[in-house]
């Protein structure tokens, strides 16, 4: 595709010279060379605007381009990039206005972050309709409102009916020339309705898949496979997808993580939970923006629990800690503010 650009460039062709460009930006996205793959979508993008003006093209390329900086973690330019080609595909449909709807895709995304499901749900459905009237029920942005929809009606109770929607989204992307991102997510997606369902050996295949397809997409994947080989029984894997999130020093939700890990394992490895739990601990205590209170907590309270289960005593400094453990779980109304309060009863405290 870059040899490509360099001759249409030669010959003057440079609508052809942008297609290449934007082709090979794409190509060098899915391979995970994520700042190269930036600089021929810019190129692309440069001489787009000059040709086309407010095109179709063009909004393709500034969400490619959104897409690059999300994975390259620059929020900042990927929200610039995402608003303008929303701005540009504003000018392109008539029916709905664009910057309408983002606003309720914005919205409906801090719902489901804020775990308001069911306001999520009507949300989404509302968008749903719009979109499917406005660009037809499989345009790729009726598709991925479609998605989102369904990820939220399994975190609802219905994974089986989101892992049958999800399947029929994926077939659509497939058939998507350029759509190798869509492709991933949806089938990151459809592991996350596996493992709803239990189905965890399945759920690994395909997360397996969408990181063969987008090689920069396996961070988001890390977590839910250190779950399923968790679940599995597989303690090591688990931890290693854990440990491969971040480069040492890790965070201190990565260690408490890691320390559950070996805590409900099927054999479970008191010392390196132990551990582990302090280490949680130590670090929730350093960070640089302050201390983490409820990962604190959390840590103290995982470590008094193994403590008593495995030992039968614990101090009266531990006692101290899992005290204001407690609190700070009741403050924050944290289901295991019960755990924690039991135990304090079972020390008769």
């Amino acid at each position: 595709a870059v040899r490509a650009a360099r001759r249409f460039k030669e010959l003057g062709h440079t609508l052809a010279m942008a297609n290449a460009l934007k082709d090979a930006g794409r190509a060098l996205h899915a391979l995970g060379r994520l700042a190269e793959s930036a600089k021929k979508l810019r190129e692309a993008l440069s001489v787009q605007r000059q040709l086309l003006g407010d095109h179709r093209d063009v909004a393709l390329t500034l969400d490619d381009l959104a897409a690059v900086y999300r994975d390259l973690g620059n929020v900042t330019t990927q929200q610039r990039f995402a608003a303008e080609a929303s701005r540009v595909e504003r000018t392109l449909t008539v029916d709905v206005r664009v910057e309408d709807v983002n606003a309720d895709i914005a919205r409906a995304t801090q719902l489901v972050s804020d775990e308001r499901f069911a306001e999520a749900k009507v949300l989404l459905e509302k968008i749903l309709a719009a979109l499917e009237s406005s660009h037809g029920p499989t345009s790729p942005p009726t598709l991925r409102i479609e998605s989102k929809l369904a990820s939220t009606n399994m975190m609802l109770g219905s994974p089986a009916e989101a892992l049958r929607v999800h399947t029929r989204i994926l077939e659509h992307f497939r058939a998507c020339p350029g759509a190798e991102r869509d492709v991933a997510e949806t089938l990151h997606a459809l592991g996350m309705d596996l493992m709803a369902l239990e189905r965890h050996k399945e759920a690994i295949g395909r997360f397996r898949q969408a990181t063969d397809v987008v090689p920069g997409i396996h961070m988001s994947c890390l977590s839910e496979l250190a779950e399923c080989h968790r679940v599995l029984g597989r303690c090591d894997v688990a931890v290693a997808c854990y440990r491969l999130m971040q480069r040492p020093p890790l965070h201190p939700d990565l260690l408490l993580a890691i320390a559950e890990v070996y805590d409900y394992s099927a054999e479970t490895r008191v010392l390196d939970a132990l551990a582990l739990y302090s280490d949680a601990d130590e670090a929730a205590r350093k960070l640089p923006g302050g201390a983490d209170g409820l990962v604190q907590a959390k840590a103290v309270l995982g470590r008094a629990r193994l403590i008593m289960q495995h030992f039968r005593i614990i101090g009266r400094a531990g006692i101290a800690m899992l005290r204001q453990a407690h609190e700070v779980l009741k403050g924050a109304g944290h289901p295991l503010e019960e755990n924690a309060r039991d135990l304090l009863r079972i020390v008769g405290q």
